[in-house]
């Protein structure tokens, strides 16, 4: 066997990635909310403690990982659902986007 073929490390994103499997297969129960400027849906799965966002811009959707149900709960009963993200999800969990924004399709 070769010796001089060493796999590479893997970068923090593949770390990630590795330890939160992919959300695309998970069927999340979602809920209007139509009161909200930038949200078009959310909901929460709680096996996975898996937080799912569409927006209304662009038609994309996030699934933010490790999500405890208090957060997730909290982020439902939010006025302001921007708002709520902005404070207390992004930045703070690890996403992955599930649907590509409508002017990245074309």
């Amino acid at each position: 066997m070769d010796q001089s073929i060493t796999e590479r490390p893997q970068t923090e994103a593949e770390k990630l990635l590795a330890h939160h499997p992919s959300t695309k297969h998970l069927a999340i129960l979602m809920t209007d909310t139509p009161t909200s400027n930038q949200v078009a849906a959310h909901g929460y799965d709680l096996a996975n403690k898996t937080l799912c966002v569409r927006f209304k811009w662009g038609n994309s959707e996030y699934h933010y990982h490790r999500v405890e149900p208090e957060v997730a709960a909290a982020f439902a009963a939010a006025k302001s659902k921007g708002g709520f993200l902005k404070e207390r999800i992004k930045g703070v969990y690890h996403y992955e986007c599930t649907r590509e924004r409508e002017a990245q399709r074309a």
